[in-house]
């Protein structure tokens, strides 16, 4: 009694092109040498926080790939992609030391993720329909964000706090 297996070439197993990794790692090893040096430069460096900022940028490259084959691994990709840009941007913030005031931008990525899908043809109109109004939601969102982001950094003044108090 014997199996029989076939064999094929080991470069036909992988002959897919290395090229979207390669892109991915690089984009991901810019990114994070840039946010490091900018650190650094700014005279705020929390070197901790690289702890973070090298493995969400490793997730985000991971995402890219997948998004490069098409098909149904786009989408996993691009929400790889995405959750790994999320927590580059926290690390990021961290390594700054500027969490306190770059939040909101914690508000407006994740939406703008979402709204980034608009251009999506769903088959069914049904489903059409429901993405591109969940996608411009979330563009209010995104913009709500921003909106939170310049009254926080003071570029738009508001008579009342931003929750709705009295300045005073």
């Amino acid at each position: 009694m014997g199996v029989e297996a076939e064999r094929r070439p080991l470069a036909d197993q992988y002959s897919r092109s290395s090229r979207p990794w390669l892109t991915s790692l690089a984009v991901a090893g810019l990114a994070s040498a840039t946010v490091a040096t900018a650190a650094q430069g700014s005279g705020r460096f929390h070197w901790w926080a690289g702890f973070i900022l090298i493995p969400a940028a490793l997730i985000a490259a991971s995402g890219g790939p997948l998004l490069a084959r098409g098909g149904g691994r786009a989408f996993a990709g691009y929400v790889v992609a995405c959750v790994g840009t999320l927590a580059f941007v926290v690390g990021a913030l961290l390594m700054f030391g500027a969490m306190g005031k770059g939040w909101p931008l914690l508000v407006a990525l994740p939406c703008l993720a979402v709204a980034g899908t608009y251009g999506w043809r769903p088959a069914h109109p049904l489903a059409r329909g429901l993405h591109r109004a969940v996608a411009l939601l979330a563009l209010t969102g995104a913009l709500l964000g921003v909106t939170l982001q310049l009254i926080h950094v003071r570029v738009i003044q508001l008579e009342t706090g931003w929750e709705g108090r009295s300045a005073a």
